[in-house]
């Protein structure tokens, strides 16, 4: 099974807009130890918080 991360936020005009993506369609090896994929989400996606 494959590891997905979601993204969701609110703006102005709608309540909340939440989107689901796998590892892999984000380019990020799921192998890695769970700091080394921190550290890529943070790098790559700078507003993501966990």
């Amino acid at each position: 099974m494959s590891k997905l991360i979601t993204f969701s936020f609110n703006t102005k005009y709608t309540d909340q807009i939440q989107e689901t993506f796998s590892f892999e369609q984000l380019g990020i090896n799921e192998q890695l130890p769970s700091d080394e994929i921190n550290y890529v989400i943070v790098s790559t996606f700078p507003l993501a918080s966990f």
